[in-house]
């Protein structure tokens, strides 16, 4: 699935056999930017495309849509160099995590608690563009649904995570959450 030739390929043969495509999902975030492409290319008209894909896979780009539905998110700046890193950290203090800003779950993400840890950071040329947030302690707690056509949810369940999925990849700590019974209405 990573061949994007061999996908064009696989929905090309799809489409001979069987006709038009009008749905194509992965159901894994992996999979996101490969979805939306073959969405694009092949005029599917469900799901994110091309021209949006960065909206909901860039942590950064998120957040003006949290902000928009009052959603407060941590703040953060994208890094660039230790100087700006040290002027970001004047402002938040530490610890603070760091994060590619186009990534999956929390691999490669760390959270720095000094300043010879960032410089150990900075010292590193990273593969990717990363971001950094404040660090906000708590526990997190989800919401997910699914909606109808009209926007109106038909399916909704909340699940808490006691243990930070953070510590779970960085520290080999155990991964383990529980669903809630009733949602609280201020999560709705």
């Amino acid at each position: 699935m990573e061949d994007y030739n061999e996908m064009v390929k696989a929905m090309g043969y799809f489409i001979f056999r069987y006709g038009h495509i009008d749905w194509l999902e992965s159901n894994n975030e992996y999979w996101l930017e490969q979805d939306a492409r073959l969405r694009t290319d092949f005029n599917i008209t469900t799901g994110i495309h091309t021209t949006h894909i960065d909206d909901i896979k860039c942590k950064s780009q998120m957040k003006k849509f949290y902000e928009e539905a009052g959603v407060k998110t941590a703040r953060y700046h994208l890094t660039t160099t230790l100087e700006e890193g040290l002027k970001f950290i004047e402002q938040v203090g530490y610890p603070v995590v760091v994060k590619p800003d186009n990534g999956v779950g929390a691999a490669a993400t760390y959270k720095i608690k000094n300043e010879e840890e960032l410089k150990a950071f900075y010292s590193v040329e990273q593969p990717t563009q990363y971001i950094m947030e404040e660090f906000i302690n708590g526990v997190i707690i989800s919401y997910d649904g699914m909606a109808n056509m009209n926007k109106e949810v038909i399916f909704e369940t909340s699940h808490v995570f006691p243990n930070p999925i953070m510590d779970v990849v960085n520290e080999g700590s155990s991964m383990y959450y529980y669903s809630l019974r009733e949602i609280p209405e201020d999560l709705k």
